[in-house]
């Protein structure tokens, strides 16, 4: 069965998959997410930490799909530039894990270029794919629809990690330099 959807490619080139789009199409910065970035960094969110985990699983769930929807989609991703394809990979392992390889904000200041020129269409079908490096481990694989954000919440600050590495895809948010996210 082929599935019917498209994607849509955002400015910093992270792409998700949505059912209703047609081909590959550009996305724009989401302001949601950029503006929970700068209240969760800046300490100012008036959400209560449930509000806040409601919010961020609604936001999770329509970004990144349900299961390992978004490993995919990023596997068959050609707008990725190598350090955005690491930083998907070094996610993967922080879901599986509880550890990265460099703090969520250094990726965020080496990923913060928008894509240059038209967006490329996506790889999928067929076997190809333009990121091979980018795998779903077998942690991931169990087909559960909420496993990968449900993992991804389960890690020690694993809700401040998702909130900064949402807007690191989809947000826009530029990295507000010399300030450290807050332990939640």
């Amino acid at each position: 069965m082929i599935a019917k959807g498209g994607y849509i490619v955002y400015p910093r080139g992270f792409a998700r998959f949505d059912e209703e789009a047609a081909g590959t199409v550009p996305g724009d910065h989401n302001d949601v997410i950029g503006r929970l970035y700068v209240e969760h960094i800046e300490g100012t969110s008036k959400l209560g930490p449930a509000d806040l985990v409601v919010k961020m699983l609604d936001l999770a769930g329509h970004f990144l799909g349900l299961g390992t929807r978004w490993i995919i989609t990023q596997r068959e991703n050609p707008n990725l530039s190598e350090a955005q394809v690491e930083f998907v990979e070094d996610t993967i392992n922080y879901i599986v894990s509880g550890k990265r390889r460099m703090y969520i904000g250094t990726w965020l200041s080496l990923t913060d270029e928008p894509i240059a020129g038209q967006i490329k269409p996506m790889v999928a079908g067929g076997g190809r794919v333009a990121n091979p490096s980018i795998v779903v481990p077998p942690e991931l694989s169990s087909g559960e629809p909420g496993l990968v954000i449900a993992r991804w919440l389960s890690q020690d600050q694993g809700l401040s990690d998702m909130i900064c590495a949402l807007n690191l895809m989809f947000g826009g948010v530029p990295y507000i330099r010399g300030i450290t996210a807050p332990t939640l």
